[in-house]
């Protein structure tokens, strides 16, 4: 292997650390008469993160406002002693069904996680020898709050995910949860779209209100647009009266 300001290292079948920005991988002189040619082997190249450098309280990567389910892949924690840190804001109080969590493979070394808040001052902690290590964010506050990830000891995992479930902020129409308190969208005569609408929270449901200034026809619908990668989610027409149309 030869990095590009001419660093090289010829090491089978172990790690290496190279400098330089890319890396050139092949045989070489060494290959006697094509004594290795049509082997197979395997190629892994483990190199810091999208968010570096982030090491520091200081310098942690801002995620900014977390609202509902959301994932960071390809981090890792790249040398012996390094730390990622992350600062995050919560836009509303944490429940039952709210966590940070990191996901890993553990045989390459043990990843642990510390939530700090604001000021600095830890919070809680997760240790664990699984592939997966969680904190609960039920019970805190909207504010801001910081992640520390690092490896056990002097150990290094070349990849994990981040995940942060978090309570979605309330959109434009509520609280719409109930046929009595239904948003007003108004008479309809044309095409009408509505962005940004969610169901911010377990068990929640939206309820909208609407005229036609003429009968429906052929080519006419309500439609959802929405990703089922966080969720499904259904839909039913009433009429005014609150009788169940169609769903």
């Amino acid at each position: 292997m030869t990095a590009s300001d001419g660093a090289h290292h010829d090491h089978f079948g172990k790690s290496v650390s190279i400098s330089g920005d890319y890396a050139i991988v092949g045989a070489d002189g060494h290959d006697h008469a094509g004594e290795w040619s049509g082997v197979a082997y395997m190629l892994k190249v483990a190199g810091r993160d999208r968010f570096e450098a982030n090491d520091s309280f200081e310098t942690a990567t801002d995620i900014g406002p977390v609202e509902g389910l959301q994932g960071w892949s390809g981090l890792d924690v790249h040398e012996s002693g390094n730390a990622d840190w992350y600062r995050f804001e919560l836009t509303d109080a944490g429940q039952e069904e709210h966590f940070v969590r990191i996901l890993f493979d553990h045989l390459p070394g043990d990843v642990e996680m510390r939530l700090y808040d604001a000021a600095g001052d830890e919070l809680d902690i997760a240790i664990g020898v699984e592939d997966i290590e969680q904190i609960s964010l039920d019970g805190y506050s909207a504010g801001t709050y910081y992640l520390k990830v690092y490896a056990r000891g002097y150990t290094t995992s070349p990849s994990y995910k981040l995940v942060i479930n978090a309570r979605r902020f309330a959109d434009a129409f509520e609280p719409n949860d109930s046929l009595a308190a239904a948003g007003d969208l108004g008479q309809i005569n044309a095409e009408h779209a509505w962005d940004d609408l969610s169901i911010h929270e377990e068990s929640n449901e939206d309820w909208y209100r609407f005229g036609l200034a003429e009968n429906g026809m052929p080519g006419h619908f309500i439609a959802l647009d929405l990703s089922h990668l966080r969720g499904n989610v259904d839909m039913a027409l009433y009429d005014a009266g609150g009788g169940l149309l169609q769903s």
